[in-house]
């Protein structure tokens, strides 16, 4: 979702048509989750073995996504003022992750 959130800055910076960008945006986040779903559930499954360090994991993922947020708008920063993602960007993003 942050590639989303992003997509004019990368627009701007990878030179691409908005429908190769859009596309390209599209199959990483399909291939990114489905990924993500199977490692996840293998690692938690094998590792774990059904104990209780399976809820710990639930949380793991929050400092990951801090670092990753911070890393990203240091490497890119908001040059113009026409990449800020709007107002309303956040409230579709709680609909999606409620989903």
């Amino acid at each position: 979702m942050a590639l989303q959130l992003n997509y004019y800055r990368l627009l701007r910076f990878t030179s691409w048509r908005a429908d190769n960008l859009g596309l390209f945006l599209l199959i990483v986040q399909l291939v990114g989750l489905s990924v993500a779903m199977i490692f996840i559930y293998k690692l938690a499954a094998t590792w774990l073995e059904h104990r209780r360090w399976i809820y710990a994991t639930i949380i793991l993922w929050l400092p990951y996504t801090v670092i990753f947020t911070m890393a990203f708008t240091y490497l890119f920063p908001i040059s113009d003022r026409g990449d800020m993602p709007a107002p309303v960007q956040g409230l579709i993003l709680l609909v999606m992750l409620g989903s």
